[in-house]
């Protein structure tokens, strides 16, 4: 009799038992079915590995393919799944993970090539399935508060601590009370204590007193515009016009699209605007809604426009104003109207001494316009992932400011001066004025500096600055005029001093008293005597005319206070201008000259990229500018101005909205974004090397094909290839100054300039080749006829030559600006034309010596 083991009786053993007898027959039958496959997959690639490399590596896909589709039809059979539930197995791709468990050893990495080409080696492996970060739960409660209600002043951390000794024990749930644009969202520990609380909502929602208490939603939102007002309705045989409203419209739109709205609403501007013939909705959906909304429905017999509203929220604080989350904020509290940080909105006062009740216009924080701190219309407002430069912030505030200060004149602000902030009373690009007791020019003036009146206000900072090149050293001559005693000897004397007196930073300036057609072209007498000598000898100095050429120094209208500086000085920025503001109550006007004091930090300004251009932000800008500049084009100091303005204007407007060029090369030009992508991948270890350079090489190929296609000529082969660019670096031999045979060769860049300028831009005429009866300026001018817009705008969009010149402004900002500048240029163009004047800021040549490859010498070049 045979005696059965103990415990086989039981219900839990025979399931067991049942499920391993079950288990192993469809083993079984699963190994008859894809073992056969296996061998086979086996069999052939033992008996092909005397293939030619590229023929093996395609068979090696192929196995590799096959196998894990088998794997996968072989792990479905036996667990019993249909092979339409289970996803395709992705490619392998060895990404590391992040692992914040202690090290343990490596795995062993799967093998590759043929020994990943097996049955057995694919199927032991089985490939990592990528992490996709789920968002956080939002385990939030919002409170929405009526416009009127009491807690809308009540601070965010008043409202928690009263709200937690009214939860009894489930306080320690609620986690913070936040301040949102819809009054309050009260944040839960987890989404068990949202569960807790919601129980609760009646002691929330008597706490609150008329509030409404709802979770998070997430929509998707549409602008419907053009939906009719009123729309026609038939009632009992009578025919009436009834209002469209939320109600009607959602049903409408449910009976067209199949879509249920959650939420509509009209928009602002149009119920400011009722008497138009349509409207505007925003329509609210689900987030889970699967089909999108078209961009035209026919609504009430209409066609509409449906647009998408993407979420582009920008983040401002309403602490400081500044653009990050106010609850993450723990700066001081500023005023929103003014941006002071010792007071806020509530107490602020007006910055001027006007009676009530005059209001002075607010002060932006961000580009110091004349707007609140939170206005849409601020130019250095988040767009997007653009953001402004530290130049183009510069340009904007410059030319907001100035709109500040025309918005206070008009508002009739009696003073600037700042009550209670921290805003300075300090002008754009002036020199702060000084009471006029001051301003006196003497002689024998005082090194110690006069006592500030009463009401001057302290200096806002000092800044002690060294010259990183030697000290200029400065020489003031005076030279007597023809009549008087020693007439001219200090001239003479000055040309006989040596070399050594007049090193490479030196300012020459005084009452020269010498008359000539160098710096004064409309003199219409003949020149001193000893003009022409002096001019020589300040060429082979190296000494550069810096002041205003034809502007007078004397009243009687003669060119007599002189100054001149060393090129490196010029070069770097010196300029001497008449300073009427400094009146010494002589008949010689003052001069002041401007010498740059620290070249530390100046580096070659790179050129502006038009295609960066912000074409919203440039127009506001040049708008701005252009508010300035007087409709006057009559005398040759107005066409001076308006040609100074307007540039200035254009050249503001464009640094302020477009992004300057990187010093950084560009790189290869048939780098694409497809070897972008695989030089991601083969740093973050998604693909081999191989697989890389097949891609550049690929990409590199496809880019000389298309270049080829393109070519219709030889001169295009030739620019193609380079042939015509050398290589390597080009220094031209050290230059002797034939002027200065005693002197040691020019080896640096500014000495062959210098040698340069003396020997083939001297001024070699005589006085006796010209005859001293004939005018300097003549005294007839041709007679042009009028020019039209037409003639004007070829002139200017359609020159042939399109490179931008030193005031960087090509002609593609010209056209973008056109519809702007045209009048205040065709005024331009007219006063020119009928007055005979070129205006003085477009007289300038740079002069440029440029280096030929595989030649000795080098040629001047003037390019206007």
């Amino acid at each position: 009799m045979t005696r059965k083991g103990p415990g086989t009786d039981g219900p839990l053993q025979t399931a067991l038992l049942e499920s391993t007898s079950a288990a192993t027959t469809r083993a079984s039958d699963g190994q008859k079915i894809f073992s056969p496959i296996a061998a086979f997959l086996n069999k052939h690639r033992s008996q092909t590995t005397g293939l030619a490399p590229h023929l093996l590596r395609a068979l090696t896909a192929l196995s590799d393919d096959l196998a894990s589709v088998a794997q996968r039809h072989f792990n479905a059979y036996i667990s019993g799944i249909s092979i339409t539930s289970i996803p395709p197995a992705p490619p392998f791709s060895p990404s590391p993970t992040l692992n914040l468990s202690p090290p343990s050893p490596p795995p062993s990495r799967p093998p590759s090539g043929l020994e990943r080409s097996t049955y057995a080696t694919v199927t032991q492996y089985a490939p990592p399935m990528p992490l996709v970060k789920q968002p956080p739960p939002d385990n939030r409660l919002f409170v929405r508060l009526p416009g009127d209600h009491a807690a809308r002043k009540m601070e965010a951390y008043a409202i928690y601590s009263s709200l937690r000794t009214q939860l009894n024990s489930n306080n320690s749930a609620l986690k913070e009370v936040q301040a949102t644009k819809t009054d309050f969202a009260l944040v839960f520990s987890s989404p068990e204590a949202l569960l807790a609380l919601k129980a609760q909502k009646e002691t929330i929602s008597a706490f609150f007193v008329n509030c409404q208490i709802e979770r998070s939603s997430r929509w998707v939102s549409y602008r419907v515009t053009n939906v009719p007002r009123k729309i026609g309705q038939i009632s009992d045989g009578r025919y009436s016009l009834i209002p469209v409203n939320p109600t009607i419209l959602s049903s409408e739109i449910s009976e067209i699209t199949g879509l249920k709205p959650i939420s509509i609403s009209e928009t602002t501007a149009s119920v400011a605007n009722p008497n138009t013939l349509s409207s505007s909705w925003f329509v609210n959906f689900p987030e889970d809604m699967k089909t999108p909304l078209p961009t035209q429905l026919r609504l009430f017999g209409t066609i509409t426009n449906a647009r998408y509203l993407s979420k582009r929220t920008v983040v401002q604080c309403t602490r400081c104003w500044k653009w990050h989350n106010a609850r993450s904020c723990a700066r001081p509290s500023r005023c929103r109207l003014c941006g002071s940080s010792e007071h806020t909105e509530g107490s602020h006062v007006n910055r001027c001494t006007a009676l009530e009740p005059h209001q002075c216009p607010p002060r932006c924080i961000h580009c110091h316009g004349p707007h609140p701190a939170d206005s849409p219309e601020c130019l250095l407002r988040p767009k997007g992932n653009t953001k402004h430069t530290k130049a183009q912030q510069a340009e904007i505030r410059k030319s907001c400011a100035i709109n500040l200060a025309k918005a206070r004149t008009e508002g009739g602000c009696s003073s600037q001066l700042s009550i209670g902030t921290q805003e300075t009373p300090i002008a754009l690009d002036e020199m702060p004025s000084q009471p006029p007791t001051h301003e006196i020019i003497s002689p024998f003036r005082s090194v110690t500096p006069p006592p500030r009146a009463p009401t001057e206000d302290p200096p806002i900072t000092a800044r002690a600055v060294r010259f990183t090149t030697p000290q200029p050293q400065n020489r003031y001559v005076y030279n007597a005029p023809a009549g008087s005693i020693r007439a001219g000897e200090a001239a003479k004397a000055l040309s006989t001093l040596p070399e050594a007196y007049f090193p490479q930073a030196t300012i020459l300036a005084g009452d020269l008293n010498l008359l000539h057609n160098r710096w004064q072209p409309s003199l219409n007498r003949s020149s001193t005597n000893f003009a022409e000598p002096f001019i020589n000898w300040l060429d082979l100095q190296g000494l550069v005319f810096i002041s205003d050429i034809d502007c007078p120094t004397h009243d009687r209208g003669n060119v007599l206070d002189l100054s001149f500086a060393s090129s490196p000085l010029a070069l770097a920025g010196a300029k001497a201008s008449i300073a009427s503001h400094l009146d010494a109550t002589s008949d010689h006007r003052p001069l002041i000259t401007t010498v740059p004091w620290d070249q530390r930090y100046l580096e070659t300004a790179q050129k502006l990229r038009f295609d960066t251009l912000d074409h919203t932000c440039f127009l506001s800008l040049l708008t701005s500018n252009l508010a300035d500049i007087e409709s006057s084009a009559t005398t040759k100091e107005d066409l001076d101005a308006l040609a100074k303005k307007l540039t200035s204007a254009i050249q503001g407007a464009y640094a302020g909205s477009a992004m300057r060029t990187m010093s950084q090369g560009i790189g290869q030009p048939w780098w694409n974004d497809n070897c972008k992508k695989a030089s991601h991948n083969y740093r973050s270890g998604l693909c081999s090397k191989t697989d890389f350079r097949r891609i550049t090489r690929r990409s590199q190929r496809q880019f000389w094909q298309d270049k080829l296609s393109t070519v219709t000529q030889m001169k295009d082969v030739f620019d193609m290839s380079k042939w015509h660019k050398s290589t390597g670096t080009f220094r031209s031999p050290p230059l002797r100054d034939p002027m200065r045979p005693n002197s040691f060769p020019a080896v640096a860049v500014h000495e062959k300039r210098d040698v340069l300028v003396r020997n083939l831009l001297q001024n070699l005429a005589e006085a006796g080749d010209i005859p001293l009866d004939s005018p300097a300026v003549p005294s007839t001018s041709l007679y042009f006829p009028d020019i039209s817009m037409l003639q004007v705008e070829k002139s200017v969009l359609h020159a042939g030559n399109t490179a931008p010149g030193a005031n960087e402004i090509p002609t593609c900002i010209l056209k973008v600006a056109w519809h702007l500048i045209k009048d205040k240029v065709l005024m331009l163009y007219q006063g020119c034309l009928k007055i005979g004047y070129h205006p003085k800021c477009f007289r300038h040549a740079i002069l440029a010596i440029i280096q030929k490859p595989k030649k000795t010498d080098c040629s001047p070049l003037s390019p206007g």
